[in-house]
C-alpha cells in the first residue's frame, strides 16, 4: 500500500478545499481507516446540496490513486437530521396501491439547505407491542376510534426511530432520498421501548 489513511485524509482536504466544498465536511463523523490492504473513507457533507459534489471527486481519488496502486473504498453520506415532529397520514400503501397492515407517519428531516419528507410504514404487530406497554389491549386489524394509544405516542416512537435509522453510519448507513420509505416493525418498535433515542 503505498498510501496510507493520514495521505488520504490529507488528499480529501486538498480537493474539498480546491472546490470549495471544506466549510460542507462534517468532521466529528469523517473517518479514514486502514483495512487490511486497502483504505476506507467516510466522508460527510453537513449540507445534502454538496453531496454529488462530494461524490464526484471523491470517485476521482479513488480511481487516481488504483493507477498509483492503493485500493481506496469508503461513502460519502449527507448528515440529515429530525425537522420536525412526525405526522400521521392513515393507513400505509403496498406498492401495487392496496391497504397495507400498517399506518403511515411522514417525518420530515433537513441536511443544511436540503429538506425532505420520509414516509414511516408503523405495522400493526409494532402497534400492538406498544399498546402493550401502555396497558392496551392488542387489536389484529389496526386502530380503535376509542380507548386506543394516541397518535402523539406513535409519532414520538416514529420520530426516535428515523432519528435511530439517521445514526448509522459507514457502510450500514440509510440513504433517506435512496429509500424514503422505512418499515418500523416489531422489532423495531421492541428495541425503541428498550432504548429510547433522544431527538
Amino acid at each position: 500500500m503505498t498510501m496510507t489513511a493520514e495521505d488520504l485524509r490529507r488528499t480529501v482536504e486538498q480537493r474539498f478545499e480546491a472546490a470549495g466544498l471544506v466549510p460542507y465536511l462534517d468532521r466529528g463523523l469523517e473517518q479514514f481507516l486502514e483495512v487490511g490492504n486497502e483504505l476506507f473513507a467516510e466522508i460527510v457533507v453537513n449540507d445534502a446540496s454538496k453531496l454529488s459534489d462530494a461524490k464526484r471527486i471523491f470517485r476521482e481519488i479513488v480511481g487516481e490513486s488504483a493507477r498509483l496502486g492503493t485500493v481506496v473504498d469508503g461513502v460519502v453520506r449527507a448528515a440529515w437530521k429530525i425537522g420536525g415532529e412526525a405526522e400521521p397520514v392513515g393507513p400505509a400503501r403496498t406498492l401495487s396501491g392496496g391497504i397495507a397492515a400498517a399506518e403511515e407517519y411522514v417525518v420530515p428531516i433537513r441536511c443544511g439547505s436540503v429538506e425532505r419528507q420520509v414516509r414511516v410504514q408503523v405495522t400493526i404487530s409494532a402497534l400492538n407491542l406498544l399498546r402493550e406497554k401502555v396497558g392496551i389491549q392488542p387489536r389484529p386489524n389496526g386502530r380503535s376510534l376509542s380507548g386506543d394509544v394516541d397518535s402523539a405516542t406513535v409519532a414520538k416512537a416514529v420520530r426516535e426511530f428515523v432519528a435511530l435509522s439517521l445514526s448509522f453510519g459507514g457502510t450500514s448507513y440509510w440513504d433517506p432520498e435512496q429509500h424514503p420509505i422505512l418499515n418500523m416493525n416489531e422489532a423495531a418498535m421492541s428495541y425503541l421501548l428498550g432504548h429510547p433515542v433522544a431527538v
